[in-house]
This record gives C-alpha cells, structure tokens and sequence, in this order.
C-alpha cells in the first residue's frame, strides 16, 4: 500500500525501514548461516547451504549498496531472500520448517512499497508455494528418509499451517494499514495546524506592524530579534541586520549602549522598566523617545518586548520651558545680587585704573630705555669724532718716536758698542710698539669716518683687518683668528665707515659669544658678482627662538648694562644700504656663523 508522495516523511521512514532490515538481517543471516556450517560435518552436505549462501550474499551486496538501489528494488531483494530461505527450509524439512514462518513478515515488507493488489499476488504466491511443496510430500513426489517428517505425508497440518499464517499475516497487514492511515490522518492534522499557526502568526505580524509606536523584541542578551516597521520609519532603515542597541543610542551624557543595558537587567529583574531616552536615527539626526521594557513570553521563550514612542516635541517642549524656569530663578538671582555686585564693579574699576597706571608707568620706562639708547648711539657717533681728534694727536708723538729711533738706529750703526746687540733689541721692541699704535690709530680713523660718501672704493680685507686690530686687546691670549682670505684684494662700492662699524659690530658679538677660550673664523670667497664673507665663532649659539628676532631693536640676549640691543638692527640696516644680505645660523653649545653678501 504506496501513501500519498507528498508525504515524504512517511517515504523516509519506510526508507530507513528497509535499509535497517537489510542490515540486520544481513548481519545475523551471515551469522546463522556460519553457525549452519557446522552441521555440514555432522549431516553432511545439504544442497540448501548453496541457496542459503545465495540469498545471503545478495542481502549483503544489497546492504552495501543500498544507496544506489531504489526502495523498491531493496524490498524485492528481501521478499526474494524469504521466499528462497522459506522454499528451500521447507523442502528440506517439510512442515517442520523452522523458515516457514517468515511468511508471515513478508507481507510486511510488500506492503511498505507496493499496493495492495501487488500485496495480495507477491503473499498467495507465498502461500501457494508452502502448500505446493506440502502437496509434493503428500503425493510422495518428495520422498525423505527423515523419521519425523512423516506427519508431512497430512494433508490437514499444511492446511492448518497455511490458514494460521495467512490469519497473522492479515493481521499484519491490517494493522499496518490502520496505522498508516492514522499516520497520514495525523500528518494531515499538523499541516492544517500548520497553516492555522501561519495565519495567525500572519494576524499577529498585521497587529505587529499596524502600531505606530516602534517595537523590538529582544533576546535575554539584549540581541535584536525582530521589529515592527514603524521602527525602521521611525529610526530611517531597510532592515535590522547588524543594528544593536548602541547604533539607535545618541551616545551623550548617560544615553549609552551600557545605560540601557542597566535598564535591560532591570526589566529582566522585575519584570517591567519605563524611561526616557535620546535616540539616534541611521542619519545621526538625535530625538527623544519614551520606552517601554517588559518582560514576556514568545513561542515559548523568554523575551524582552520594547515599546518605544516618539516624544520628541514634548521632550523639547519640556526641556524648553525647564529652562525658562531655570532663567527666572537667575533673574531673581541676578537682581538681588545686583546692590553686592555694585561694589564689587567699583572694585574691579579701581583696580583697572590701578592697572592702567601701571601700564603707563611700564611705557614710561620703556621710553626712558630707548632714549638712553638714543643717547647711547649718540655717544658712539661722538666717540667716533672723538677716536678721529685722538688718532691724529697721536699721531705727531709717534711720528717723533719714529724718527729718533731711525736716528738713533742711524748712529748705532755708525758708531757700534759693545752691546749692540742689546741696544737693537730695546730699538727693534720701540719700532714694534711703534707699528702696533701707528695700526691703532689707523683702525681708529677708518672706525671715525663719518662722511655720507657712498662711493667710495673700500677693501673688504683691510676692514676686516682694522676690525681684527681694534679687538685685539678681546682675543688676546684667548681666542685664535683665523682668516681664510681670497688670494686678491676685492672692493665694495659704499662708505668705508659705515662697513666698519658692521663688520666690527659682527665680530664684536663673537668674541662676545665666546666666554674662555675659542676660535673666530673669517673667511671671505667670491660667488659671481659678490663677495661672501663667512664669520664664525665656537661660542654659546643661539637658540631657534630667540634667531628670528635678533634685528629687531633694543633686543638683546646679553645682561641689563652689556647691551643696547641696537647693533645687529644698525649692522642689519647698513648691509641692506649697500645692496647686500645678512644671515645668521646658529646652534646652542656649537657656535654660530654669520653670512654677509655684498656686491664688489
């Protein structure tokens, strides 16, 4: 009896049905037949241990590939090893058979697979088969030398046989089909109840998507399970893949996924929860909800259900007039305090003016530095004029101390003593000391010119040179010179007095620069059209910060009384006169390295 091929759960297990009994009996036939084997040396040889060894064989086989074979062809394979077990048994031992009640299962296996016509031919051919081998011993046409197979000779013990086989085997057959007719009914059932579930679940979803409040429903681990479609209106998505509680929290002040997660445990606690909350839509635009957390029961399950309201305007509303309240209170506040404040702004405006004077006081001193500076500068115009008017009285009693050393060298050689040696060295000393001040008093004379001439032809070595003499007293014993001069004289067009005073105040500052002992490098070389010269000294450098500002006036990294801070300004202002370039580079603790470019 085939049921109906929708029913493919019914199919699935008379599949399995058949695959079990295909191994079982597999199993246990090889078994049996193995134990049969031993009677093959106490009997003799029988030919129902060849058929035995058939049937099993193809069970086995059957077994094995019982993936490949359809159902149908497997309960064959079954019904065919009954038959040859049942046949062969009961022409070896007659009705005292021990197979022939198998017979009884082989409606069993027909009925899981064919119809019942089908059902009814394959179990007569059975019973048939049974009485046909009995008809065959009756008749003597099986004759067997076995005593106790004389009652096969009956016609009456075949007969009751086949009738009790044929009434168990009904049995069978009848309670199968009732049971599978139950079976169907009660598959019929749940298909129904099925679709009963479906359309209210359906019911359900209506009402569940008809509210106009967002609703979640959540797992007990705070997972978004489902929602309602207001919520994805509400909150602006598609679906609720990958959204958590966090993404539709604002995420300011205490509106975070750990909050609600305190609120979450206090709903699964006590069973309800209600608070306000400011929620963030997929757009990052922030409004204020009303939720709602229950604790409840869905298909079975513990669940979180969230009801959430919009509540935005009212919130605002709320907040809004929170705040008014609140701006009263202060205005109430404010004049109250206004007669204590009154006194406090009198204060606060004498202390101002107090400051205001200090301010004035700070600039007044500020103009008193800059005019001793002025003065200052003043005094080194007037000390120029002043170095010019000593130079040349100087110069006159040099002159006379020359000339009487050549005449006294004169007769000295005329008239030599015995210890002329001696009184050469005292004369050679004399012309030296004369030299070294005839140096002075020239430098003096370059550093004195104070005429506006522009024009002049000026030799950058010889500045340089009068600059180096006119420091000499600094670097003696102290600092080492080294000049690294141009094999020719090169000449700058400007006012000799003016470069004077800027390569002097250069040089000046690093000699300044070194505080024991160090080394000054000048070296001069010829770029194109101009002359560079190169100052560099081993001193204290000079920090990134304070580099950007050493031509700005009156600054000075030096102690109060050591400088004005108008050197590098005037320096600055002299070299740009004569159409050149100053640049400084410097390092703290290496030293420094002045460039200056000028024009020849």
């Amino acid at each position: 009896m085939r049921s109906d091929d929708s029913y493919k759960e019914i199919d699935e297990v008379k599949d399995s049905i058949i695959n079990y009994v295909l191994i079982i009996g597999s199993t246990l036939g090889s078994v049996a037949y193995l134990i049969s084997l031993i009677d093959l040396f106490e009997t003799g040889f029988r030919f129902n241990f060849v058929t035995d060894f058939i049937a099993i064989a193809i069970m086995v086989v059957t077994a094995i590939n019982r993936k490949k074979i359809k159902i149908r062809y497997r309960s064959l394979v079954i019904i065919f090893g009954l038959f040859l077990f049942i046949f062969v048994d009961t022409y070896v031992f007659g009705m005292y058979s021990s197979n022939k009640i198998l017979l009884i299962i082989v409606p069993l296996f027909s009925i899981l697979v064919y119809s019942l016509k089908r059902v009814i031919i394959i179990f007569s051919i059975g019973i048939l088969g049974f009485l046909f081998i009995g008809f065959l011993y009756i008749k003597g046409i099986i004759v067997s030398d076995i005593d106790y197979l004389s009652h096969s000779l009956k016609v009456v013990p075949w007969v009751v046989i086949a009738l009790i086989i044929i009434i168990v085997s009904l049995i069978i057959v009848i309670v199968f089909y009732q049971f599978n007719k139950a079976f169907v009914k009660l598959i019929n059932n749940l298909k129904e109840k099925n679709i009963e579930i479906a359309q209210r679940e359906k019911s359900y979803k209506d009402i569940f998507d008809s509210s106009t409040d967002a609703i979640f429903i959540h797992d007990m681990q705070g997972n978004i399970l489902d929602v309602n479609s207001a919520m994805l209106n509400m909150y602006e998505y598609d679906n609720i893949e990958s959204i958590n509680v966090g993404d539709l929290s604002s995420g300011e002040e205490i509106y975070t996924a750990e909050k609600s997660w305190e609120y979450f445990q206090e709903a699964i606690k006590s069973g309800v929860c209600v608070f306000d909350w400011q929620a963030k839509k997929k757009s990052g635009d922030i409004f204020w909800v009303d939720v709602s957390l229950q604790k409840t029961y869905i298909l079975g399950n513990e669940r979180i259900l969230a009801i959430v309201r919009d509540n935005d305007e009212k919130k605002k509303t709320s907040i809004q007039l929170a705040k008014y309240r609140n701006r009263l209170e202060e205005l109430v506040k404010e004049r109250t305090d206004e007669l204590e404040s009154a006194n406090e702004e009198l204060t606060s405006t004498n202390e101002e003016l107090y400051g205001q004077r200090q301010e004035l006081q700070a600039a007044l001193e500020e103009l008193q530095r800059a005019q001793r500076q002025l003065v200052s500068s003043e005094k080194m115009s007037s000390l120029g004029v002043l170095a010019a008017g000593v130079a040349h009285e100087i110069n006159n009693p040099l002159n006379f101390i020359q000339g009487g050393v050549f005449g006294l060298d004169n007769i000295f050689s005329k008239n030599p003593l015995d210890n002329n040696d001696e009184i050469k060295v005292l004369l050679d000393a004399i012309k030296e000391g004369v030299i070294r001040a005839t140096a002075i008093v020239s430098s003096l004379n370059h550093f004195s010119r104070q005429d506006d001439s522009d024009k002049d032809s000026c030799n950058i070595h010889n500045i340089i040179d009068n600059c180096i003499v006119m420091l000499g007293n600094k670097t003696k014993n102290r600092i080492d010179v080294v000049k690294n001069f141009t094999t020719n004289n090169h000449f700058v067009i400007g006012n000799e007095g003016k470069l004077h005073q800027a390569l002097l105040n250069i040089i000046s500052n690093s000699v300044q620069a070194i505080p024991d002992k160090g080394e000054i490098e000048i070296q001069t070389e010829i770029k194109g059209s101009d002359i560079v010269i190169s100052i560099k000294d081993s001193g204290v450098g000079i920090s990134e910060e304070d580099i950007s500002k050493i031509y700005n006036p009156f600054f000075t990294t030096k102690a109060p009384g050591q400088g004005t801070g108008l050197g590098l300004s005037i320096t600055h202002s002299i070299i740009e006169e004569h159409l050149g370039a100053i640049e400084y580079k410097s390092e703290v603790n290496v030293g420094t390295i002045a460039i200056i470019t000028l024009p020849l």
